[in-house]
């Protein structure tokens, strides 16, 4: 595989991570079973009350914290999010889960 066919691939997935995330799920509906993404999570660190394992963002396609079936889950990114309401806010680390076959 060259360089420029490898760059296509991962210009592709961006491409489609960026419809999934601006909502245009429905498009790839009929499709998501051809597809090697099955959306995204992102879900807080368990650890000290405040961040216990809290669902931030469930997969679309779920639900939930969660994969679709025959999607594996990997851990794409580290973020930090404040979790609470005031004045008992906690900053807790959270990971964003890339579902993928």
């Amino acid at each position: 595989m060259n360089g420029h066919s490898r760059k296509f691939q991962w210009l592709l997935v961006v491409a489609i991570v960026g419809v999934m995330m601006l909502g245009q799920l429905p498009a790839f509906a009929q499709v998501r079973s051809f597809l090697l993404f099955g959306a995204s999570f992102q879900e807080v660190d368990e650890g000290t009350e405040a961040c216990a394992g809290q669902c931030l963002f469930p997969n679309p396609l779920t639900n939930d914290c969660t994969c679709p079936s025959g999607y594996t889950p990997v851990k794409s990114a580290r973020i930090l999010v404040d979790v609470g309401e005031d004045p008992n806010i906690s900053t807790c680390g959270s990971h964003l889960w890339l579902c993928l076959k």
